[in-house]
């Protein structure tokens, strides 16, 4: 943080919690549990305060930072969330930064999954070649999944939903159904209509589901 704020480099991380973080949010927290009470949904309330993590042999902080703290009530339990950041109030309010800015890096990691997803993981052929071509497969089935999201599906439910895989109900459809794909899949979300189109041998295909709970959209 040092380095960066000498360069003029701004930046957000996440700051592990510890006792001392944990009281200073002690009100917004209950809070969040009151609210969490009453609606029985999530609740989350956003603090932010200047803090400095004492000086120890091992490391510490020359100066105090702004800390934005999520004090949630999720589960019924605690899920309280901090981040330090360079950033002023005057350019991002705390709530903001911490769900529209930071939490956008944990969406990244998301788009990085869903190429594992994606038959990316597996390169086990024997020759280089070959394994480059299951990664060209896998990234142009990529594309086409986000242009399906950002252009079929907007303004949908399912324009933020992520690709997974789903094996045992998969395997167990095939064998119901077998050479029809995923005829039979009774899940949360719906199957790319891929694996009717391809051999049997490119198992466990792709699934498209929402990120959040509810009934099911679309069944296929």
């Amino acid at each position: 943080m040092s380095w960066c704020e000498d360069n003029r480099v701004h930046y957000i991380m996440g700051l592990a919690r510890n006792r001392k973080l944990r009281k200073i949010i002690g009100e917004a927290m209950w809070e969040a549990t009151q609210e969490w009470e009453k609606t029985g949904k999530p609740a989350r309330v956003f603090r932010e305060f200047s803090y400095q993590a004492k000086k120890t042999k091992k490391g510490g902080w020359d100066r105090e930072r702004r800390v934005v703290a999520k004090a949630e009530h999720i589960d019924g339990k605690e899920n309280p969330r901090f981040v330090v950041s360079s950033l002023t109030s005057e350019e991002w309010a705390s709530q903001s930064l911490y769900e529209k800015l930071y939490c956008a890096r944990g969406d990244m990691e998301n788009r990085i999954k869903e190429q594992f997803s994606l038959f990316a993981d597996r390169v086990s052929a024997e020759t280089m070649r070959a394994n480059q071509m299951r990664l060209y497969l896998s990234v142009m089935a990529y594309v086409l999944v986000s242009g399906l999201r950002r252009i079929g599906l907007k303004a949908t439910e399912l324009a933020q939903a992520q690709v997974f895989h789903h094996p045992h109900e998969v395997a167990e459809d095939w064998r119901a159904n077998p050479g029809y794909g995923s005829q039979g899949l009774d899940l949360d979300g719906f199957q790319l209509s891929l694996s009717g189109l391809v051999p049997a041998g490119l198992d466990q295909p792709a699934l498209l589901r929402k990120t959040s709970k509810g009934a099911p959209l679309f069944k296929t």
